[in-house]
């Protein structure tokens, strides 16, 4: 039977359950599925087939078919959960993929030093390979105050040196200015 030879939705519903808790037929939900089984003899529950069977902030998580539960509408996951498509996460990025699983991140949420896994989630758009932290690209990522570091303290913000500190460029100087190797 198809959704339209209903128009009432008058269709018997086994033990009393409403349209939204039982199916037996896969038109019974507009791009839905149905779990009925033997040849719709069973009546089952409706689940999805993608996201957009979903809610606003849920999405359609894959499941085995037949196995407890089968594809079902779920919350979207937050940051750090592991996911295996963009789709699963409430930013909408699902990044580091190895062998199709990674986790959910925010693009740009991360500041100078906190803790990353991909360039994508700092605002400065690096993250250290062996800190796994995020790191500054240039003086803009830092303070008023700092200057990127390079050398030992590579991509980290330094505060800028006092008159007399040894230093290399300008930008490394509360004053501004570096001469014969020394803050002026």
């Amino acid at each position: 039977m198809r959704l339209g030879s209903d128009p009432a939705g008058q269709r018997a519903r086994p033990h009393g359950r409403s349209r939204a808790s039982c199916c037996q037929f896969d038109e019974e939900r507009e791009g839905g599925q149905c779990t009925a089984v033997a040849d719709n003899a069973i009546p089952g529950r409706r689940v999805c087939n993608d996201d957009a069977d979903c809610g606003s902030g849920l999405r359609c998580a894959l499941k085995t078919p037949g196995i407890g539960g089968d594809n079902a509408c779920e919350p979207k996951k937050a940051d750090h959960q592991m996911c295996t498509r963009d789709g699963e996460c409430a930013s909408g990025r699902c990044g580091g993929l190895i062998a199709g699983a990674g986790w959910c991140y925010t693009p740009g949420s991360k500041t100078i030093g906190q803790g990353c896994r991909v360039n994508e989630e700092c605002s400065s758009d690096r993250c250290g390979d062996l800190t796994q932290t995020c790191l500054c690209r240039s003086d803009a990522h830092c303070g008023a105050n700092e200057f990127c570091g390079w050398g030992t303290h590579e991509g980290a913000c330094v505060n800028k040196r006092s008159r007399g500190a040894a230093c290399t460029k300008d930008n490394q100087c509360a004053s501004g200015n570096c001469r014969f190797l020394s803050c002026r």
